[in-house]
């Protein structure tokens, strides 16, 4: 599935996120989401979830993921507590 990265969040008044004077976007939250540390993970699930982050990392505003690979992002984001975060990225992903 290819997914869109450059895709920019919203802030709570509806106006483009930025932190940092940075947008926020679906490929900044990916990559952050995916490479933090879970408690549990295997070594195979760590080696996964650096295999994606390689793929976002090096790609420009599309990427193209697996089914598997887009659930663990979404499984990783859900990890956000902000609903404003987790709302947008899924809808994002599943475009």
């Amino acid at each position: 599935m290819k997914v869109k990265l450059d895709k920019q969040l919203i802030n709570v008044e509806g106006f483009p996120w930025k932190e940092g004077g940075k947008e926020v976007t679906l490929k900044w939250i990916c990559m952050n989401a995916i490479i933090q540390p879970s408690e549990g993970d295997s070594a195979e699930k760590k080696v996964l979830k650096w295999e994606i982050f390689k793929k976002i990392l090096n790609s420009s505003d599309v990427v193209e993921l697996t089914a598997e690979e887009i659930s663990l992002l979404k499984s990783e984001i859900a990890k956000n507590p902000s609903p404003l975060i987790v709302g947008q990225c899924f809808e994002m992903l599943e475009e």
